[in-house]
């Protein structure tokens, strides 16, 4: 769900961009509909300092929430699988981390190319050996 310039989302006392209680850009749920579980994403609009990466579009900045939660929603559907001991999911582990990055014909950077498209995509956590950040795909 993706909410437009102007409105904010809220989660307990907590709010995203725009809310008087900045706590997270974006987060992800599940919820029970008809005996279905239903699973789905909160993308607010990225409007503050604390949500937007220095130099990128609205865009780029709702692509990296989108891969974030997606990450976490697929290790942690039910909000209820993968924590660590400070409560941070896979993606929160390396939150804001790219690693090797170059730099592309519009000056902007990015570490993978799809479809003759750049992006910046986040590294994400891998609990092999003693954990750390990579970007696997």
């Amino acid at each position: 769900m993706f909410l437009p310039n102007g409105f904010y989302s809220t989660s307990g006392g907590a709010t995203s961009c725009g809310g008087p209680n900045l706590r997270y850009c974006a987060y992800h749920g599940n919820f029970s509909y008809n005996t279905k579980d239903v699973k789905y994403g909160s993308m607010p609009y990225p409007s503050c300092g604390g949500c937007q990466w220095t130099g990128w579009t609205t865009a780029q900045n709702f692509e990296h929430f989108i891969c974030h939660e997606t990450r976490e929603a697929v290790t942690d559907p039910d909000l209820n699988a993968w924590y660590d001991r400070q409560g941070m999911e896979n993606a929160d582990k390396c939150a804001w981390t790219f690693g090797a990055m170059y730099q592309t014909s519009n000056g902007s950077k990015a570490n993978m190319k799809l479809g003759g498209k750049n992006y910046l995509i986040q590294r994400n956590w891998v609990n092999a050996g003693s954990g750390y950040c990579a970007l696997k795909y």
